[in-house]
């Protein structure tokens, strides 16, 4: 992450990063000799029987995220603004080295933002919080043919396509109230929020859909004692 002085007032601000995934699991059997029965996956809880003495699953994923900041604070008011895309991919392979077959891939783009303003009077301190986020999630299969050819045998990929979509939108609302010792800690601190999220989901190819609403909100109330160098803080908080 880097940031920029504009003035006094003013900074702006950029952080970024990349994610990196890999798990490995491999099954055998004691006895060699027989073979054991295992699925493949097929996406969403769909399978395909085979047999051997040994299964493997690898999956890989990456992510990366980016996202710009600004914030400025004058007389008391200070207000911090972010916002960013990440992006986020997945992909599972059965099989090993040989045999491979693809057992789905997941894709996840995700918009955020979020700003907070606060104010502080003599003692206290109000802050709001308002957020938002977007997620277009895609679910992917591979349409395979176990095929032999020239005395090998694989996974022929014959089509490739988008099996469950799925978007979502969130909002949140924070609101915090800080009454204040002489020494700038917290004394007393109040606050609520509402959380609401639309979700709508569709599978394929029977175009299979679901959809709903949530909105939930919550509240909290803390007493803070200074002991020495720590804090000792009671809270009460509801759904």
């Amino acid at each position: 992450s880097i940031d920029f002085k504009v003035s006094d007032y003013l900074k702006v601000g950029a952080t970024g990063g990349v994610r990196l995934f890999n798990e490995n699991s491999r099954y055998s059997t004691v006895e060699t000799a027989l073979n054991s029965s295992f699925f493949v996956m097929k996406g969403f809880g769909l399978s395909l029987n085979n047999g051997g003495t040994s299964y493997q699953r690898e999956t890989k994923g990456t992510a990366w995220f980016a996202a710009l900041q600004l914030y400025w604070n004058r007389s008391g008011f200070s207000n911090f603004l972010n916002g960013g895309v990440e992006m986020n991919r997945e992909k599972v392979i059965d099989g090993g080295t040989t045999q491979q077959f693809v057992g789905g891939e997941y894709k996840n783009t995700k918009i955020f933002a979020s700003d907070r303003f606060s104010f502080t009077k003599d003692k206290y301190v109000h802050n709001f919080e308002l957020s938002g986020e977007y997620n277009e999630i895609n679910g992917i299969w591979y349409d395979q043919k176990y095929t032999n050819s020239s005395g090998q045998s694989y996974w022929e990929t014959k089509l490739k396509s988008i099996i469950y979509t799925q978007d979502m939108w969130s909002a949140k609302f924070d609101y915090r109230f800080d009454v204040l010792y002489s020494n700038s800690t917290p004394s007393w601190t109040v606050g609520a929020g509402v959380n609401f999220i639309d979700s709508k989901i569709k599978n394929y190819p029977d175009r299979y859909k679901q959809s709903f609403q949530n909105i939930s909100a919550n509240a909290f109330i803390s007493k803070h004692f200074n002991i020495m160098k720590s804090i000792l803080s009671f809270t009460a908080n509801g759904d």
